[in-house]
């Protein structure tokens, strides 16, 4: 007699294993990304270079801490998203988290309503190119 129970435990265990996988995944995307904005400069330079005066610009990136070692930068922002402390956005001046309560909500249906209607024509679609 033959059962079936290998089989969803096999399910279960690379279910697991695959939701294990977003923890090293998301590190290393925050750390490709961390490193990406780096290399072109302090975001506080590039955002206002040329409508503060340099003297000025320099103080906000002391104060922003940009001119401490890359990583040491690193290591507090790792520390600050373990707290979950997004930090503050250079553009709008105000708390990454404050902005993700203003845009998230639009953003999560508008990806909950693009995985849906990916499932919906992507499931029938793959069940009829395996069948033909």
């Amino acid at each position: 007699m033959v059962t079936h129970k290998p089989i969803k435990n096999n399910f279960l265990r690379y279910c697991l294993v695959r939701f294990l996988f977003i923890i090293p995944t998301v590190f290393v995307l925050v750390t490709v990304v961390f490193f990406l904005t780096r290399m072109t400069g302090d975001p506080i330079s590039i955002a206002l270079s040329g409508k503060l005066p340099p003297a000025e610009i320099a103080q906000r990136v002391h104060q922003a801490g940009y001119d401490r070692p890359i990583i040491v930068q690193f290591i507090e922002y790792l520390g600050n998203l373990m707290h979950g402390d997004l930090g503050n956005s250079t553009s709008m001046s105000m708390p990454v988290t404050a902005i993700l309560k203003k845009y998230g909500a639009a953003t999560f249906e508008l990806a909950f309503l693009a995985v849906i209607l990916a499932m919906v024509i992507g499931i029938p679609l793959g069940k009829f190119s395996a069948h033909y």
